[in-house]
């Protein structure tokens, strides 16, 4: 796997798992987000969540922040 495939996959398990532990939908989770000034759109979120789209810089470290973690977290720097 190449390291844009790694990064959307990575994005993509983080999102799944954050809207489980929160018991959320996709559009709930962007509903929420723009509530509280993250703007973004819950098609964009979406793309993410099912990884056919590369998260920019700008939004990764928006998501981590609503999410309460880090970037390295969320872009998957962590796995093994």
């Amino acid at each position: 796997m190449d390291y844009a495939e790694h990064v959307k996959s990575s994005v993509a398990k983080y999102l799944a798992k954050h809207l489980a532990e929160s018991n959320m939908t996709i559009n709930a989770m962007a509903k929420d987000m723009n509530a509280k000034g993250y703007l973004i759109r819950p098609t964009t979120l979406a793309n993410y969540f099912n990884g056919s789209t590369m998260v920019p810089g700008s939004n990764a470290l928006m998501i981590a922040d609503y999410c309460g973690t880090s970037v390295d977290e969320l872009l998957g720097a962590y796995v093994e």
